[in-house]
């Protein structure tokens, strides 16, 4: 009778004749029943009764590992639904609250639940009025903040980051000095929402604390950094030019730092930054250059619009274009006839900021006019686009039909209505 292969039971006794090697091969290779080869080459034969074993263990721990997986995935589902139950009867229980005016103890079991402070917090980004002062009365009622506050100054990176985010919307004056301690947390997400939390109860001891991130700390932080700090508004305007300039004097401040101050300044729109931002229009870094053009759009006076002027000639196109747009904020007379010379610029945004500034100013209109009527290709399409757009065209063609346009309105209209004809006839 012949014997069972070895992988389905043990092994036979029979001898196994080995198919396809001669007696040649078999003579060079390693043979698992000489003792000297085991020896030599360091393993053992596999015998059918190992492979039995090794078969039946891996298939022992293919499903232990199965049946681990599914007890975890039935663990987290029940989890989650339960969670979703208490987030559910949160958010009932609390608009009942808020709209009846009540208050009950619960809120102090509930507040240890870190469901119930989530609920808290998107309440808090959506009610105004009476209702937001009954969900304070609510929060104080749970010692929330405190609660927070503790969490914040955790061992576990999950719990501080939950801390920061609800005390970034939470936040009030009793624990602005648990978010300073944030501000040098291990984890980056951590400081930006103790920055947002500061922000937002507008700490001024916070702020210089504030630029030495934007300085030290990596590029995607500093820009969230730099986002708050807009936040302050006017407050933060004296220790940013103190900033600038000590920068400016010792050379320490990183061009990345100036440039996001600079954004700061411009964003605020403060004049008391015109002074410091006008030389940085002749900065060596590009980017330094940009950012002050178009910070000085909305905070500079009229002591910026020659400094400008020059910008129009800056070998950057961007900064050429970030200057036009920042002089059709003055409306300066003594811009008109730069940017009239800025329409034939190489740069198709340079063109079209300048048209759109000149739009802006008083003479402006008409140093369009003259660039439709003998200007280049480029100035006559940015002069005929930001005229459309401003609606001039629409309001002079009406003026027309009444029969009350002025002459600078007739001559835009009988323009555009020969250059129309030039397309019909070439189409």
């Amino acid at each position: 009778m012949r014997s069972c292969p070895s992988w389905f039971g043990p092994p036979s006794t029979a001898s196994t004749p080995q198919i396809g090697a001669n007696s040649a091969d078999r003579a060079g290779a390693p043979n698992p029943r000489n003792g000297n080869d085991v020896a030599t080459h360091g393993w053992e034969p596999v015998t059918g009764e190992h492979a039995w074993l090794l078969a039946v263990g891996t298939m022992a721990v293919s499903i232990v590992l199965s049946v681990a997986l599914f007890l975890t995935k039935v663990i987290r589902w029940r989890l989650a639904r339960a969670r979703a139950q208490r987030r559910a009867l949160y958010i009932g229980a609390l608009g009942e609250m808020l709209a009846r005016g009540v208050q009950t103890d619960d809120v102090r079991r509930w507040a240890k639940d870190p469901v119930f402070i989530e609920v808290v917090v998107e309440y808090m980004q959506t009610v105004a009025g009476d209702e937001r002062d009954r969900l304070e009365r609510i929060v104080g009622l749970g010692d929330i903040r405190p609660r927070l506050a503790s969490r914040l100054l955790s061992a576990n990176p999950g719990t501080r980051l939950g801390a920061a985010s609800s005390l970034a919307v939470l936040a009030d004056r009793t624990v602005g000095w648990v978010l300073l301690i944030a501000l040098r947390d291990r984890l980056p997400e951590v400081r930006i929402q103790a920055a947002s939390g500061l922000s937002s109860i507008k700490s001024v001891v916070a702020i210089p604390r504030l630029i030495d991130l934007l300085e030290n700390d990596d590029a995607w932080v500093s820009a969230r950094i730099a986002d708050q700090l807009v936040h302050y508004g006017s407050e933060a305007v004296p220790h940013l030019l103190d900033a600038v300039r000590r920068g400016a004097t010792t050379g320490a401040l990183k061009p990345a730092t100036v440039q996001l101050i600079t954004r700061v300044l411009g964003l605020v729109g403060d004049l008391r930054a015109c002074p410091v931002l006008r030389p940085l229009l002749d900065h060596t870094v590009p980017e330094i250059r940009i950012a002050a053009a178009s910070a000085l759009g909305s905070a500079g006076t009229v002591d910026a619009v020659k400094p400008l002027i020059r910008s129009l000639r800056d070998p950057d196109w961007r900064v050429r274009a970030r200057a036009a747009a920042a002089l059709g904020t003055f409306s300066a007379p003594a811009s008109v006839r730069p940017l009239f010379i800025a329409l034939d610029d190489g740069s198709w945004w340079v063109r079209q900021n300048a048209a759109e500034a000149l739009t802006e100013i008083p003479g402006g209109r008409e140093a369009l006019v003259d660039a439709i009527s003998y200007g280049s290709a480029g100035a006559r399409e940015a002069s005929i686009t930001q005229l459309g757009l401003s609606g001039s065209i629409r309001a002079a063609r009406d003026r027309l039909e009444r029969g009350e346009a002025d002459p600078l309105e007739q001559r835009l209209i009988s323009l555009i209505d020969r250059i129309g004809q030039k397309v019909r006839h070439a189409s």
